[in-house]
């Protein structure tokens, strides 16, 4: 494969001998300017001066006297400029949303060359068209006129109003703005070039700085581009070499020839490159520009296209990394051999990873984003931090999310203590939704981070700077093992340390007030240009690229990811106050020309490579599953492609089929021996611990066995165990000084009109439950959805009060009341520890009753009392499982005889007519008696199987059990 650079290169050669140095090459970009420079040092033996080689925005910079400063203090410009046309003063930050737009749509109408004046007329007579723009096409007249005949056909609306008042500012707004920028000798992209084409369109005295300028590679022009080249062209000072491939050039309707067809209809390439590329390849001095070989590349017999689907990111990058590792790395000295193009620039970093050992010579060509840098995100969570604080009187309280983002950065590993420690675990053990900032920190650096920053920007740049600084210095000071790629994080914090110090030299310079949220955006979009280079041979080896470092250079082997819809082609949403008629009309910028660039880039980069490998993912987003992009179903359906389709998948798979099993061996046991009874040992199986087993009794294993914890989250909202827990302890303080009382009917009746005291103790069960607070606190701010839960424990509260009125009188035996027996198990000789707590015992008739109250979906129905000790999904009847051993420990621990009646309280149930709380069988009230002798037969099986050695721990059948369960990640059963 001979690249189209060292055609281009040889040329240059035998047309010219020497003065190399008076020559001019424009190109692209600058990776195509040095691969262009080793192509034509090969052309040598001895040294020659090389020529020139330009950008087009360099070689715009080189014949202008204007400077281009950075985005920020154009904006800056254009807002004071605002102003005085409009004598208001309009707040910055309202403005900079529509100064962003304002300026990009100025950029592209002088990059056009469009005529401003005539662009922002407010035509209210649409017979002026005609007139005013005799210079445009019937078609161009024809979006002007359905632009302004539905203005003002639709009638006055605010919003229209709205537009033509701004619409009527942006023509004064445009010539003001220039003026100012041309007394400064700055200018924006477009109007240097725009003044570039007007000072050289038609002149013929003005002397160049060259003797030849050649353009090579490009493809889309702006009118002020070619307004330069066909002044150039007509002093016969320029030569333009075009890369295409005839196979899409000559399809009209394909969009990768778009602007390639009006190219070379306007600089066709000189006849003499062509005769000798037509004698190069021995076709003969008479054969035609369309039968060289050069452009017809794409429909070679000999080009191999493989697309590769994949299932997520990482499966990307493993598949790019297994196509390298096939490929063969001899001649690796060669950069025109593989490349790696990556349109997702994410994918970056873990590809660098992951790379065949065997290729030692890499470039990099695209930069690593800031961006997705360590030190970045360390600076959002900075910027969210203060951005959700909260006042408490004098106090700042900083919101949890925020403060765990930052003790769990990598960054704050520098600065981490005993005390920031046990912080993190103060605030997921005590519900801290809020944290005081007098906590936090308890050195220079922790209270500087966690103190309070004025919401004004030059206040938050020093926060910052100061936070960027101390991380630095741990750079220096400290291992760099305790972060992956320290070099390029420490680069990366360097360049936002500069980025940051810029913006506050503009501010710093100017007298004009903007809003955090404003700043905010300012340094984010500024970080968002910022890419680290790599170090490296840009000339040797494996090359990975970004699209755009592809233009004019080819490969014999090519793999390109992420081709997904969006991704490439991106999807371009163009933000502008100039209505997509007006662009036609005037020939701005659209959609479809972004889409004819990016399908130039992928057709170009096809054109002379040997084997393409493709890979796309199909992971689902949150709009649906990725789209494979429209240039892979070109290749597949409107092509003569062979195309070749291969499944990749990792070698690594995880069997979720296969059952665990726990034997009980020593270790095992000696964790079980716990409960067995000891004088030292007071640890013991509960009620719900063996509705645990039944359910599954691996959970049982991981939750009481080994007692693998649950990483405990903060909650913002009263979730349902919460919720529970409020209401028992409501229940507790408002009965607790009736215990070993009978209540009356009378006194139910004062309870449940004392309001007040229901809310007292509501509020103090919240504060103890959710807040997580030791002593109460009064006026605690409850809003949302909490306050809607405690509105509804307000109302349950009280028909539990209302149920048991209508149950008086009523003796209270206990509340919370703990109990506990020791039960001897014969086949292992040992007794075994059971116990629980009972949420209330009482009295309501002849019998002692054990109550349990549910704000969950539990019945109280039991069609069947074998379904009490089935294994498996055991929702429906669980409750009822667990009050039969409550009345069980009872009766072993208090030693009673009579009956022991069962209730459910069930809030969901509690508002029914002639609600009853008892538990029942074919509508027959059961009692502890009634199923006695069955249970404690099943009791006693059910604790040797736990205590059995032969006995191992496995998972439960049903998968749909582990759907829920805390630990299925543990034993990936789901």
């Amino acid at each position: 494969m001979k690249s189209f650079l060292d055609h281009i290169a040889n040329y240059l050669k035998s047309k010219h001998e020497k003065d190399f140095d008076r020559i001019w090459l424009v190109f692209p970009n600058r990776r195509s300017g040095m691969f262009f420079r080793k192509y034509f040092a090969e052309q040598f033996d001895v040294p020659v001066w090389s020529p020139r080689v330009f950008t087009m925005s360099e070689l715009m910079l080189q014949l202008s006297n204007l400077q281009i400063p950075d985005r920020l203090q154009l904006i800056f410009d254009l807002y004071e400029v605002y102003v005085e046309i409009t004598k208001r003063e309009e707040p910055f930050d309202e403005f900079y949303f529509l100064g962003n737009m304002i300026l990009n749509d100025f950029d592209h109408v002088d990059k056009q060359l469009v005529n401003p004046k005539d662009l922002f007329a407010n035509l209210a007579d649409l017979k002026q068209i005609d007139f005013i723009f005799d210079y445009l096409s019937d078609e161009q007249k024809l979006h002007i006129e359905q632009f302004w005949g539905s203005i003002k056909s639709q009638g006055k609306y605010k919003f229209q109003d709205e537009f033509i008042q701004i619409w009527n500012l942006l023509f004064p707004l445009y010539t003001s703005f220039h003026t100012r920028l041309k007394e400064q000798g700055l200018a924006y992209e477009g109007m240097l070039y725009r003044s570039i084409a007007e000072k050289y369109e038609g002149l013929s005295n003005v002397v160049f700085p060259f003797s030849t300028i050649y353009f090579i590679g490009l493809n889309a022009l702006s009118k002020s581009e070619t307004t330069l080249l066909m002044s150039l062209k007509k002093r016969k000072l320029s030569n333009f070499f075009w890369d295409y491939d005839h196979y899409y050039l000559d399809k009209n309707y394909h969009e990768a020839g778009y602007f390639m067809r009006e190219n070379l209809k306007n600089f066709p390439m000189t006849d003499e490159f062509l005769q000798f590329q037509n004698k190069s390849e021995n076709t003969g001095q008479s054969a035609l520009m369309n039968k060289i070989s050069l452009f017809r590349n794409i429909n070679n017999d000999k080009k191999n296209i493989f697309f590769y689907p994949v299932n997520s990111q990482v499966m990307q990058v493993k598949a790019a990394s297994s196509i390298l590792e096939s490929l063969n790395p001899d001649n690796e000295e060669s950069p025109d051999l593989n490349a790696l193009i990556l349109p997702d620039e994410k994918l970056l970093l873990p590809m660098l990873f992951s790379l065949p050992e065997k290729f030692t010579h890499v470039n990099i060509t695209m930069g690593y984003p800031v961006s997705n840098s360590l030190g970045y995100s360390f600076i959002e969570t900075l910027i969210d931090l203060q951005k959700n604080k909260r006042f408490n009187g004098e106090k700042v309280r900083f919101y949890h999310k925020q403060i765990l983002g930052i003790l769990d950065h990598p960054f704050f590993t520098f600065f981490e203590t005993e005390e920031t420690r046990t912080l993190r675990n103060d605030i997921t053990s005590n519900n801290l939704i809020y944290v005081d900032n007098i906590l936090l920190g308890d050195d220079e650096v922790s209270r500087k981070i966690f103190s309070l920053v004025d919401d004004t920007p030059l206040e938050f740049i020093g926060y910052l700077k100061f936070c960027l600084y101390a991380v630095s210095l741990n750079f220096n000071n400290q291992s760099s093992d305790k972060i992956t790629n320290s070099m390029i994080e420490q680069e990366a914090n360097h360049q936002l340390y500069l980025s940051l110090t810029r913006l506050e030299t503009i501010l710093s310079e100017r007298e004009i007030e903007i809003g955090l949220n404003t700043f905010i955006r300012f340094f984010k979009q500024a970080v968002r240009q910022i890419n680290l280079p790599f170090s490296g041979e840009p000339l040797r080896g494996l090359q990975i690229m970004g699209v755009l470092e592809t233009r004019v250079l080819d490969f014999k082997n090519i793999i390109i990811t992420s081709m997904n819809e969006a991704v490439f082609p991106k999807s371009q949403s163009q933000v502008s106050f100039i209505p997509y008629n007006l662009r036609k009309a005037f020939d701005l910028p659209v959609s479809n020309h972004q889409d004819s660039i990016s399908a130039y880039y992928f057709y170009r980069l096809l054109q002379r490579a040997e084997n393409v490998h493709l890979i796309y993912t199909t992971q689902n987003s949150d709009f649906g599953k990725s789209e494979m992009s429209r240039y892979l179903y070109q290749l597949m359906f409107d092509s003569d492609f062979d195309v070749t389709i291969r499944q990749t998948g990792l070698d690594l798979q995880l069997d979720r089929s296969g059952k665990i099993v726990v034997e009980k061996d020593e270790k095992v046991w000696e964790k079980l021996s716990r409960f067995l009874s000891t004088e030292e040992n007071t640890a013991f199986i509960s009620p719900s611990a063996l509705n645990d087993y039944l359910i599954c009794n691996l959970r049982f294993f991981f939750k009481y066995v080994t007692r693998i914890k649950v990483p405990k989250e903060i909650s913002e909202d009263v979730d349902a165990l919460i919720f529970g827990n409020i209401l028992h302890q409501a229940i507790e303080k408002l009965y607790k000084p009736y215990v070993g009382k009978i209540i009356s009917a009378k006194e139910f009746g004062t309870i449940l009109k004392d309001e007040k005291n229901q809310k007292n103790i509501l509020i103090e069960a919240f504060n103890k439950e959710f807040l997580k607070r030791k002593t109460p606190a009064k006026n605690i701010p409850v809003s949302g959805k909490n306050s809607l839960a405690l509105e509804v424990l307000a109302k349950y509260l009280k028909q539990i009060i209302l149920i048991d009125k209508q149950q008086s009188p009523m003796e209270i035996v206990g509340l919370e009341m703990s109990v506990q027996h020791n039960y001897r198990l014969e086949n292992i000789d040992a007794n075994i520890n059971l116990g629980g707590t009972i949420d209330r015992v009482d009295r309501p008739g002849k019998f002692v009753r054990i109550v349990d109250y549910k704000t969950g979906a539990d019945k109280k129905n039991l069609k069947n009392p074998n379904i009490l000790y089935e294994k498996g999904n055991r929702k429906d009847f669980k409750a009822i499982f667990q009050l039969y051993v409550y009345a069980w420990l009872y009766k072993e621990c208090k030693n009673v005889k009579e009956d022991i009646d069962l209730a459910l309280y069930i809030t969901k149930e509690m508002f029914g007519k002639n609600y009853s709380a008892a538990i029942v069988q074919k509508n027959n009230p059961l009692t502890y008696f009634s199923l006695k002798e069955h249970f404690e037969e099943e009791l006693k099986s059910l604790l040797e199987e736990i205590f059995d050695k032969e006995t191992p721990f496995t998972q439960v059948e049903d998968s749909e059990v582990c759907l829920n369960c805390d630990y299925k990640d543990v034993c990936r059963r789901v």
